[in-house]
């Protein structure tokens, strides 16, 4: 296994970021988590912490935790844990509050992996909203979901998600600003098709706390990596999936790069993403900026649904300098996520190296596609919340 993840990595990260001048610990926290009804910070078309919270005016959403976490000893682990909201077609709004609410479905999953013994963990449930089970709120980060948690602790957000054994229990603090992509937050606008999309993203999370796998527990400490999207869809009405890196790079750096495709192969439609600096400055890249794409042959084929997946991706950002290769750690990170989604997602952990310049660069990050083995997202319809998907 080519793993490029040191020891020192997330701690060299740490002291590039407070090095450059990046805004401070306590004043990103605050504008992550700034109190409801006082004034809050606007970013684009955004505002906060009302935006971190649910938009049921918008018919999907999604909070999705990324992280790599190293034990004391140097035991590497990449973690994800997502939380999802679908409206559920011709539900009705009048729902007595002591039955089945079915306005909505939360699809909710976490996996593990170990990157130094080559392991992958997938753990999901499906969940209705109301009667006890899942909850979101307006105008702050507070998702529950049976036990499963994301909201604020204090000055940070915490982080707790256990099924079957496997688990994680963490505290995450910003170190850096939110990054709204692009610069004023709306992704998609396609008002003849009738399609909005909103995304933005808090890179370089400060992370510490404790992972459970196989009955151990451990105590880890690292980085994350938050984004959260919402709206009635992020791709156009010809594309059918995307491919997504996220990385962050030893020197404090990180990128977000996507292409969207319009059919099952590897043809693209349209390619952007952002650059963030060390000192926090955001630089939107555009399809003339970038260049992204699978390099080699290496590919993961799901045995389910012998969809090919593509596991060495290509990056340049010839205006910086950037010259990058992101390479899968494990394979087979594969999200059977056919009960709760439709259909499966590539969604897993990236070593990353290449050159500035002349100069050598790592880091580690996430990569997810869609759309491999079929339209993503499918469609979900009042039927599909029976039998064909189990909800507890």
């Amino acid at each position: 296994m080519k793993c490029l993840l040191t020891n020192c990595l997330f701690a060299v990260t740490t002291v590039a970021l407070a090095s450059a001048g990046v805004v401070s610990t306590s004043a990103a926290i605050a504008d992550a988590n700034r109190p409801v009804g006082e004034s809050t910070p606007k970013v684009g078309s955004l505002e906060f912490p009302r935006d971190h919270g649910n938009h049921p005016a918008y018919g999907r959403e999604s909070w999705l935790f990324t992280g790599h976490v190293t034990t004391e000893d140097g035991h590497w682990f990449a973690y994800q844990v997502n939380f999802r909201r679908i409206d559920v077609p011709g539900s009705g709004d009048t729902i007595d509050d002591e039955t089945w609410d079915v306005r909505s479905i939360y699809p909710v999953s976490m996996a593990l992996t170990d990157l130094m013994d080559e392991r992958f963990i997938f753990r999901e449930r499906l969940e209705r909203s109301g009667a006890g089970t899942t909850t979101t709120r307006e105008g702050s980060l507070d998702i529950s979901s049976r036990g499963w948690h994301a909201g604020r602790a204090d000055t940070a957000w915490a982080l707790t998600a256990f099924e079957d054994g496997v688990g994680v229990d963490l505290v995450l603090e910003p170190v850096r600003r939110i990054v709204p992509e692009p610069p004023n937050g709306t992704f998609t606008d396609d008002a003849e098709n009738g399609r909005r999309g909103i995304r933005y993203s808090m890179p370089g999370l400060s992370t510490e706390g404790r992972i459970v796998l196989s009955g151990d527990t451990l105590v880890v400490s690292g980085l994350s990596w938050f984004d959260h999207i919402y709206g009635d869809g992020l791709m156009a009405k010809d594309e059918v999936g995307w491919d997504w890196l996220n990385l962050q790079l030893r020197d404090g750096s990180a990128i977000s790069v996507h292409r969207f495709r319009c059919d099952f192969g590897d043809h693209e439609r349209r390619v952007g993403g952002s650059y963030i600096s060390a000192s926090g400055a955001t630089i939107p890249l555009t399809d003339l900026a970038l260049r992204l794409y699978p390099k080699g042959a290496r590919r993961w084929t799901a045995s389910e649904t012998g969809a090919s997946y593509p596991l060495r991706w290509h990056i340049e950002i010839p205006s910086l300098g950037l010259v990058l290769d992101a390479d899968a750690h494990v394979a087979g990170q594969t999200l059977p996520t056919w009960r709760t989604h439709g259909t499966e997602i590539w969604r897993g952990s990236m070593a990353v190296d290449g050159l500035r310049g002349r100069h050598a660069i790592s880091g580690a990050g996430f990569l997810e596609m869609t759309g491999y083995a079929g339209p993503f997202p499918p469609s979900i319809s009042k039927e599909k919340t029976g039998p064909d998907i189990a909800l507890r």
